[in-house]
């Protein structure tokens, strides 16, 4: 979790500090107990006025980020909305966390997003660079590809969902949300792109085929290779452990789906495989069929070179 609050209590510590002086100073000069009773007062009045505001600027300007939501005050975003970093020239009228037409707080600086709906909105940040890259957001950098320990799931999971916005934005229905149609088949491995993750591609095994259970990019960051580096990274993988094919299911005209898959070497099955038959069946349960035409794919895998 990430938090950026406002400010801190330090100018009620000075406060504190000042009025405790001015009050042993009037001890040490002989004044009587009445001006210790004002003292207090003073000191009540004044340090609780400032850490009364201190906590009312809090709750109202607070920044957090969650695994699931960006919070602003009582103003939440689900960061599964989220697409990436809006255009510099991006008319935007909303802030998070503040009226309409209120700008941003003073000192504060913008972060504009760009929404699944098309929209944009500003979320006030004093480190705009911390939050691009805790909300994973930023283009264009170098992102090494590695092998994913069990314990980034969730990181994985999120980054497939977030992918998933594509679909709506492009005008089609969303994707269901749940388990994976193969999800009952073993797991082989799981790749992650960057650090922090910007694309992950899951394998399973599917009756003796390597299975291409997941192949996703945060949208801030497609367009730049790392789709087609992970893909030709799990096949690369999957015939080094002596798989002959990689097989997936996707959509057939879908521009990022089929036709980007034919490009790297995949054609259409034909006869399909029990397990195949069942991810396809499960699809179709969940709706999948009714977003676009569903095919199943398949790639041979180069033999590697034995050393």
């Amino acid at each position: 979790m990430y938090v950026e609050a406002p400010r801190g209590y330090a100018t009620a510590w000075v406060l504190a500090a000042f009025l405790v002086g001015g009050l042993i100073f009037d001890l040490v000069v002989g004044s009587g107990w009445a001006h210790v009773l004002l003292w207090v007062a003073a000191f009540a009045i004044v340090v609780g006025a400032d850490v009364l505001a201190t906590r009312a600027a809090s709750a109202r300007r607070s920044l957090v980020v969650t695994t699931t939501q960006v919070r602003v005050a009582a103003d939440v975003l689900e960061r599964s909305s989220i697409v990436g970093l809006a255009e510099e020239d991006a008319t935007t009228y909303r802030v998070l966390g503040r009226m309409v037409g209120e700008g941003s707080p003073r000192g504060f600086q913008d972060v504009t997003l760009l929404l699944v709906d098309d929209s944009t909105i500003i979320v006030p940040t004093r480190d705009p660079e911390r939050l691009i890259d805790v909300l994973r957001v930023r283009p264009g950098a170098d992102h090494p590809i590695r092998v994913l320990p069990a314990d980034d799931a969730d990181t994985v999971d999120e980054i497939v969902e977030r992918s998933g916005a594509l679909f709506t934005v492009a005008g089609y229905l969303p994707q269901p949300s749940g388990e994976p149609a193969d999800a009952a088949f073993q797991e082989l491995v799981t790749m992650g792109a960057g650090d922090p993750l910007v694309g992950v591609a899951r394998l399973r095994v599917v009756d003796g085929r390597a299975h291409l259970s997941a192949l996703a990019v945060l949208p801030a960051n497609m367009r730049h290779g790392i789709g087609s580096a992970l893909l030709e990274s799990v096949c690369v993988w999957a015939a080094d452990c002596g798989y002959q094919a990689l097989t997936l299911t996707t959509y057939a005209d879908v521009a990022w789906n089929g036709p980007f898959f034919a490009a790297r070497g995949f054609v259409r099955a034909g006869k399909l495989s029990p397990g195949l038959e069942s991810i396809r069946t499960a699809e179709r349960a969940v709706g999948l069929d009714h977003i676009a035409d569903r095919v199943v794919m398949v790639r041979t895998l180069a033999t590697p070179v034995a050393e």
